[in-house]
């Protein structure tokens, strides 16, 4: 399990610099703070494309797209599914699991996803970060008189 540590005594110093950094605190501590025995399943990889695009990649061998449910609500991607139906099987050993499940992740501002696609037993969902150009830097010349 992990655990994340916050100095306390040094919080007044970062509230006085950053307007909404309490929010942030709080997100990191109920994210945290959540029952982790369902943090792990269906195993996940998320890679960086580069230029602010990412792919999760999730392992979802014996799921097909028609029992998965993929959204967004506000600031959180949600990917779930119920129990995979199986025939009733008498098993030497069960390692595959067949469990249904629900993953969340946090999406950072303007992060946006694009697409999902599924192929091999593979979950693929295509994420961009856009800025708005109102919130991009730009450089102000300056003039002589």
């Amino acid at each position: 399990m992990t655990q994340l540590l916050v100095n306390t005594s040094s919080l007044p110093i970062f509230a006085r610099s950053f307007i909404g950094f309490n929010k942030f605190i709080n997100s990191l501590e109920s994210e945290y703070s959540n029952d982790q025995s369902n943090q792990t399943y269906p195993p996940f990889n998320l890679i960086d494309e580069g230029e602010d695009k990412y792919t999760l990649e999730m392992a979802l061998a014996g799921f097909n797209i028609n029992n998965i449910t993929i959204s967004v609500e506000y600031d959180t991607l949600h990917i779930a599914s119920g129990n995979i139906e199986q025939p009733e099987k008498t098993y030497i050993y069960r390692g595959l699991a067949a469990r249904g499940f629900h993953r969340s992740f946090k999406l950072i501002d303007h992060v946006e996803v694009d697409s999902a696609t599924m192929e091999n037993g593979m979950l693929y969902i295509s994420l961009e970060r856009r800025v708005p150009e109102r919130l991009k830097l730009k450089n102000i010349p300056i003039k002589s008189k």
